[in-house]
């Protein structure tokens, strides 16, 4: 006899349901509901991420309340989550995590193995009727609720056994993070120095790629001498340097310091700034950068929330100070404090420009695109401020006389505006 007990979150609510499954002597499968547990959403307003590992930490309780009540010897459990971002969590070293999500972590990890969550797609959790609430005529003929999902009456190799190891490393390429760090020179002393201040806020990486360029490469021969005389020989970093003169072999990396390098020159222009301010400026842009929306949150069509690199950073969405909009102000008649926040508007104007131009790029069209969706989440192309991107789903879409859409009703958080569909770039969906 096994447990699975699932949890979800939505903007009202997050719950958990356990279900037990059996089998016979002929190996007929039985799956039936024993508990569930539902709580209302806290008072105080969290993301959508935090509410999920509310959940699960609701379900581990749960489930620690069944196993010291239940007389039956139980032979597995499985934890079900359909929220990637939990599920990395649980990965990471406590220490690593905000407040919030270390503590309810840290008491998820006493309560079961995270080795034993798993992630499972929204429609086949049963844990999502119970967050979302469904209507009591309706609930007696949800199979889904009593019964569990229908891969349960399988064998285990049929299973969405999808484990969320691409959010465990960060801040790397696969969370798509940025960090700008500011050195004098580009010797390989200066180049350990930064990677020690990027290892105190970020962690060491095991593997780093870069050029063939001679600060990586001493710094590499530094480490890796250092790692065979000490006693953390396995503690070492991989280092992955492309060819000699290939910076195309950089990707996905090379492009974002490009995209950086270039807009920064232009904002910044022959502006003397001090090491201070100049730094100060680098982490104001890093956080621009790790506030571009990359997937919807949640396929709730209230949920307005995107994932973010800052989600995989600190847990939640980077924000910045309100400030008044400098744009247009004469650089002599502002204070240098003026001035560097005046840079920084020049470059987040610049810059989202451009990264909404990419998310919009479409090929010649020789094939037809996919059409824009009702409860779709698009990015609007609407001047905005800084880090503050309008984002919005798709209720009504107006196609023109040759059948293709061309106007999107978008709902967003302050109402419902029209834009055509050359205005709206949709985000991916997973």
């Amino acid at each position: 006899m096994s447990l699975h007990v699932f949890s979800d979150a939505s903007l009202k609510a997050y719950a958990t349901c356990v279900y037990v499954r059996s089998a016979d002597a002929l190996g007929n499968i039985t799956v039936r509901l024993l508990c569930a547990k539902a709580k209302v959403k806290p008072l105080k307003a969290i993301t959508i991420p935090r509410m999920e590992l509310c959940g699960a930490l609701l379900a581990a309780r749960l489930y620690d309340k069944v196993k010291k009540a239940s007389r039956i010897t139980i032979d597995q459990v499985h934890f079900w989550c359909d929220s990637k971002i939990v599920l990395g969590w649980l990965k990471i070293s406590p220490h690593k995590l905000s407040a919030f999500i270390s503590h309810r972590v840290t008491e998820i990890n006493n309560l079961c193995d995270s080795k034993n969550w798993m992630y499972v797609p929204s429609s086949w959790n049963p844990a999502d009727l119970a967050s979302r609430g469904v209507y009591p005529d309706e609930l007696q003929s949800l199979c889904l609720w009593w019964e569990g999902p229908s891969y349960l009456k399988d064998t285990q190799d049929k299973w969405p056994e999808q484990h969320s190891d691409t959010q465990t490393n960060l801040p790397e390429l696969r969370v798509k993070a940025v960090h700008l760090e500011l050195v004098t020179d580009l010797s390989t002393e200066t180049f350990i120095l930064a990677l020690r201040r990027f290892m105190s806020r970020r962690g060491k990486p095991r593997e780093i790629y870069c050029d063939n360029g001679t600060n990586f490469v001493g710094a590499n021969r530094a480490i890796r001498d250092l790692a065979s005389v000490s006693d953390f020989v396995d503690e070492g970093i991989n280092f992955h340097h492309a060819p000699a003169y290939s910076p195309h072999f950089g990707g996905l990396y090379e492009s974002v310091v490009t995209s950086a390098k270039f807009h920064m020159k232009r904002v910044l222009g022959n502006t003397h700034l001090t090491y201070e301010e100049l730094s100060t400026l680098f982490v104001q842009i890093e956080a621009i950068l790790n506030s571009r929306p990359l997937v919807p949150m949640s396929p709730d069509p209230n949920d307005f929330s995107p994932l973010t690199p800052g989600h995989f950073l600190i847990g939640r969405p980077l924000t910045s100070l309100p400030s008044p909009d400098l744009q247009d102000a004469n650089p002599s008649r502002l204070h240098r404090y003026a001035r560097i926040e005046q840079a920084r508007q020049h470059f987040w104007t610049r810059w989202s420009r451009e990264y909404v131009c990419e998310l919009q790029q479409r090929p010649k069209w020789q094939h037809k695109q996919p059409d824009i969706k009702p409860d779709q989440m698009v990015l609007i192309r609407d001047d905005s401020t800084p880090m503050k991107w309008p984002l919005g789903r798709v209720t009504v879409v107006y196609p023109g006389s040759d059948g293709a859409s061309r106007v999107a009703e978008i709902k967003t958080s302050k109402g419902v505006v029209l834009r055509a569909i050359n205005k709206i770039c949709p985000l991916l969906n997973n």
